[in-house]
C-alpha cells in the first residue's frame, strides 16, 4: 500500500505515474474482460478490422488479427508496468523508459495476438475435399429416389472424416441401408450414387 501511496505522488514520481496509472487500468480491463469470458461465456475478443492472413491474403478464417481489444490491452499493460519499473526501480531517464515501455508493450502485443491466432487455427474446421470420396464406398443414410427425381443422403468418407451428404441415383431408387460406390459430383455439390455390386 506504501508504495501506491508513493507512486501515485505526481510531484515526486510524475513520470512513473502516468504509466502506472495506464498499467493499472488495463490490467484491471483484461482482468474483467477474462473474467466475462469465463464466467459468463462472452467472445474472448473484439476484432477492430485490421486483418492480416498468414499468407499475405485478407481471410475471415484463420487470420491474424493484430489489432484487439485483447492485443491493444496487452499493449499498454506492457507499456505502462515496464514504465513503472523504468522509472520507479530503476531510475532511467524519459527516453529510455518511452523506449523500453513501447518495446514491452509491442512484444505484449504480437503475442497476444499470436496467442488469438493460435486458438482460432484450433477451433478451424477445415473445409472438406468432396472429390475425395469419388470411387469410394458408401452407404444410404436416407431413401434416394430413383432416376435423379429428388435427393436422400449418404454415409461416406470424405477427407479422412466420416460424414453425411447430400445423394442422388440416375438407376434405381436405394433404400436406407443399401451399399452404394460414389461415381461423381453434380455441380450442386450433391454425390451421385450407385448400387455397389
Amino acid at each position: 500500500m506504501d508504495f501506491i501511496k508513493d507512486i501515485l505522488d505526481f510531484q515526486t514520481h510524475g513520470g512513473a505515474t502516468v504509466y502506472f496509472v495506464i498499467g493499472a487500468a488495463s490490467t484491471l480491463l483484461f482482468v474483467l474482460r477474462l473474467a466475462g469470458s469465463v464466467f459468463l461465456g462472452a467472445d474472448t475478443d473484439s476484432d477492430m478490422d485490421l486483418h492480416v492472413d498468414a499468407d499475405g491474403i485478407e481471410s475471415s478464417t484463420g487470420s491474424f488479427n493484430l489489432i484487439s481489444v485483447f492485443s491493444v490491452t496487452s499493449f499498454l499493460m506492457g507499456l505502462g508496468w515496464m514504465g513503472v519499473a523504468c522509472r520507479y526501480d530503476w531510475q532511467l531517464s524519459q527516453g529510455v523508459t518511452l523506449a523500453a515501455s513501447l518495446a514491452m508493450g509491442l512484444a505484449l502485443m504480437f503475442l497476444a495476438a499470436g496467442l488469438m491466432y493460435g486458438i482460432q487455427r484450433l477451433k478451424h474446421e477445415p473445409q472438406a475435399d468432396l472429390t475425395t470420396a469419388i470411387g469410394h464406398s458408401g452407404k444410404v443414410y436416407m431413401t434416394i429416389p430413383g432416376q435423379g427425381e429428388g435427393r436422400g443422403k449418404v454415409e461416406v468418407v470424405v477427407s479422412g472424416q466420416l460424414k453425411i451428404f447430400d445423394a442422388m441415383t440416375r438407376g434405381e431408387g436405394l433404400a436406407a441401408f443399401t451399399a452404394v460406390t460414389v461415381v461423381e459430383l453434380d455441380d450442386n455439390k450433391t454425390m451421385v450414387v450407385e448400387a455397389k455390386n
